[in-house]
């Protein structure tokens, strides 16, 4: 009994040197995506007919290039940026599902671009005074399939590296766009908060294994140090 009493006061005072914050299973079970969720988010993107490793993919992002250019204001070619950042995912994830997990990287950069493309549209559209509610509509329903190819990814046993943890930063901050617009969106679609610094909620890019699924209805002010499970 005295051995058993030291070591847990030994694991008690190590635990007081090094406090760590753990998600309590009370405040939800860790979220999954099924097959059906991802087969419904690749339904729901626009079609795809050649991938960014294929020869003739040049062609894709040249009608992308040409059609965004003839979109007749900014509202509609953030509508326009944010449906190519959701085929950005589906590519990312078809060409993961091929093994090709490097040009998958890759690709991701391409979504983290083409949301921040969406995000400069949003802001000149608000200070020219454009009315965007139907492209936030539109938006703000499209964010329910980059969340399930985001929790995705993230259950790839960080397969994704650095590529993703800008992916998830990204996409957190179309969220905050859309939000100041349409109240509420950021807690519906919240993903993870993992933070390195203190409370003040950002990813830590010190440790990829860090990443994990979120939680179901976590709170917003919910912003744990580490996550372990």
């Amino acid at each position: 009994m005295k051995l058993i009493s030291a070591c847990l006061s030994f694991i008690l005072l190590v635990s007081s040197l090094f406090p760590v914050s753990i998600i309590a299973q009370s405040n939800g079970e860790i979220e999954n995506v099924s097959g059906g969720q991802i087969n419904e988010a690749v339904e729901q993107t626009v079609p795809t007919r050649f991938l960014p490793n294929q020869p003739l993919y040049f062609l894709i992002t040249l009608k992308e290039s040409v059609t965004r250019f003839f979109k007749p204001s900014a509202a509609e070619r953030a509508q326009f940026d944010f449906i190519l950042s959701g085929k950005r995912l589906k590519e990312s994830y078809l060409l993961s599902k091929n093994n090709n997990l490097n040009e998958a990287q890759k690709n991701l950069n391409r979504y983290v671009s083409r949301l921040n493309k969406m995000i400069g549209q949003i802001e000149k559209a608000r200070s020219q005074n454009q009315d965007i509610a139907k492209q936030i509509d539109v938006i703000s329903e499209g964010f329910e399939s980059h969340k399930t190819f985001l929790i995705y990814f993230l259950g790839e046993n960080n397969a994704f590296g650095q590529e993703l943890i800008s992916s998830v930063e990204a996409f957190d901050e179309a969220l905050k766009a859309i939000d100041i617009i349409k109240p509420g969106i950021a807690d519906r679609f919240q993903i993870l908060s993992v933070s390195g610094k203190g409370d003040e909620g950002d990813l830590d890019r010190s440790n990829d294994s860090q990443l994990s699924p979120p939680l179901n209805e976590a709170s917003p002010s919910f912003n744990p140090r580490r996550i372990i499970y």
